[in-house]
């Protein structure tokens, strides 16, 4: 139960934002500031608290409340693989269930051999467009939500009178993230939110206050969440400029077709570690 809102606590206790305007700070510091917090269920909300409380939830995934200000957080993953009615074609192969098959292979080698060197070629096929896709297509799904939200935390009697802002945390579920090649030829990671395409269509969503972009370490980069403060005078800001905002239609986004993952399994004395 609350799987989201553990996943998020986590994420923020751990992970750095990154904005690019004042005001998107000036939010933040709203509910993630040096201040002491505590985590609760709904039904232990306490009034005219110093401390920030961070209140589990579903639908929406958490709920953020410092004084009279209350924070509802929606989280969704996005992937880079073709999506059909049922979800993800990526996760519907590369599942819990074929971790364990995988795992259980490379265990049985072991017991013959002193290490395992393992190579998998992703065979579905994903792609950046496949990510941007994703991406509005699950959006517009939880936004049609919004309603439906305020409805559930408007039932909740200590926070019925609260003024509620939402925002969307959007997870990157990311084998290898797609790139372009810069003026200094160098290999730049590219996601929707440098994409000037999602800023247009953010500035539609007057229902969201923000949208928090978490993405995963990769190699020597460290992971990061970015926050995008959407209502129309901030969203100004985010024009093309060819460092954190592109044109993608006028710029080649490369991807990793078909990569392949190498896993090394070293057994000695009966320990078994792996490397990635």
């Amino acid at each position: 139960m609350y799987n989201d809102s553990k996943l998020l606590i986590d994420v923020f206790q751990n992970t750095r934002f990154t904005y690019i305007t004042d005001e998107e700070g000036n939010f933040l510091n709203q509910y993630f500031i040096n201040k002491p917090v505590k985590v609760i269920n709904y039904d232990e909300i306490t009034q005219n608290t110093e401390k920030i409380q961070i209140i589990m939830y579903e639908q929406p995934d958490l709920l953020i409340l410092n004084n009279n200000n209350l924070l509802a957080i929606e989280h969704f993953q996005v992937d880079y693989s073709y999506h059909t009615k049922k979800g993800s074609s990526f996760l519907s192969k590369y599942n819990a269930n074929h971790k364990k098959i995988r795992q259980e292979n490379i265990h049985e080698r072991l017991k013959n051999e002193n290490f395992v060197v393992e190579t998998e070629k992703i065979e579905t096929e994903l792609s950046y467009e496949n990510l941007y896709s994703n991406v509005i297509t699950i959006f517009e799904k939880h936004y049609q939500k919004i309603d439906k939200y305020k409805k559930s935390i408007n039932s909740i009697e200590a926070l019925n009178y609260k003024k509620i802002e939402f925002i969307f945390f959007i997870e990157y579920n990311v084998v290898l993230p797609s790139f372009i090649i810069t003026n200094n030829s160098v290999q730049s990671f590219v996601y929707p939110h440098n994409d000037i395409r999602l800023i247009k269509y953010l500035k539609t969503k007057k229902d969201i206050s923000g949208v928090i972009f978490s993405v995963p370490a990769f190699n020597d980069i460290k992971g990061y969440m970015r926050f995008i403060l959407t209502n129309r005078k901030n969203l100004k800001n985010y024009v093309i400029n060819n460092k954190t905002i592109f044109d993608f239609s006028k710029i080649s986004v490369e991807d990793f077709n078909n990569p392949i993952m190498t896993s090394t399994w070293i057994s000695k004395k009966n320990l078994t570690t792996s490397s990635t």
